[in-house]
């Protein structure tokens, strides 16, 4: 996540962060170290499946870019293992590469 911000060089107040609902808790922890503003770090809500839910995400990030925001970092979930699927990860990475967002996905 520093590494995103730093080749970024953006302001550091725009910059918003990503991750599930279900996260580990090191992804809010990483945001913290990295100075991103707490109202800048948006949970996502999960499916059934505890999958970040596509959809959710999307309108989250258009409506951030509404307000003038920068989208930079999505730590996404793709389910707990008994759960996770290549589909997941292929509906997350969709919304990364358009945007040119730095992703983690687990």
């Amino acid at each position: 996540m520093i590494a995103a911000k730093k080749q970024l060089k953006a302001d550091i107040n725009q910059l918003v962060v990503y991750t599930s609902t279900q996260a580990h808790f090191s992804i809010e922890k990483a945001a913290i170290v990295a100075e991103i503003k707490r109202e800048n770090f948006h949970l996502i809500k999960v499916d059934a499946d505890y999958r970040m839910c596509p959809e959710l995400l999307q309108q989250q990030i258009v409506t951030d870019i509404k307000f003038g925001l920068i989208p930079f970092y999505i730590a996404a979930t793709v389910g707990i293992l008994t759960y996770s699927s290549q589909k997941s990860i292929s509906r997350a990475s969709k919304l990364f590469l358009p945007l040119s967002l730095w992703g983690f996905i687990f």
